[in-house]
């Protein structure tokens, strides 16, 4: 929260509550224990008692970038998962980060398409998640291996952004 206590955490399968409990339906998300970046927590905008959780596959699986919505009045105050693996899109890698919009109130999740140059920025604002990403090209394409495969070092790594929005590596 805003002072910095912890109110719940991920590792893109299951969902844990702040007394280390696993949330009620806090299982079966479709991130991978083997996926580089498997999830990133983005809050709702305006709504201090919701969080989207989202996940990425492993490698350029098939299930792709999903979020689930965690609602913390739920449980008594310790969450639950009230919406779980809504699709976002598929053929994307496991990389994926947040990063602040530049009106200081949205927040674009970022994540790498497989086998291109693409950049996928999705916005979520007062109003969800738009699911029509902003669809961003740079950079040389890194070929990958179709299907994908544990050898395929080209969906393996991290998506980080620069604190200020404007370098993404």
């Amino acid at each position: 929260d805003v002072n910095g206590s912890l109110r719940f955490y991920t590792d893109g399968i299951r969902i844990w509550n702040r007394v280390h409990q696993v949330m009620p339906n806090g299982t079966g998300l479709l991130g991978d224990p083997s996926s580089t970046q498997s999830a990133i927590i983005v809050p709702f905008i305006g709504d201090n008692t919701r969080y989207y959780v989202f996940t990425v596959a492993q490698l350029s699986g098939p299930n792709g970038l999903n979020y689930s919505v965690v609602n913390m009045t739920l449980d008594a105050g310790k969450g639950d998962v009230e919406i779980k693996n809504l699709p976002v899109i598929s053929n994307v890698v496991e990389k994926i980060t947040a990063v602040r919009h530049c009106n200081n109130r949205d927040i674009w999740v970022v994540t790498h398409g497989s086998a291109s140059n693409i950049y996928y920025s999705f916005l979520v604002s007062p109003t969800g998640v738009n699911t029509v990403p902003v669809i961003s090209n740079s950079g040389v394409v890194l070929p990958g291996v179709v299907p994908p495969s544990p050898l395929d070092s080209t969906s393996l790594g991290y998506l980080k952004a620069s604190p200020d929005g404007s370098k993404i590596a």
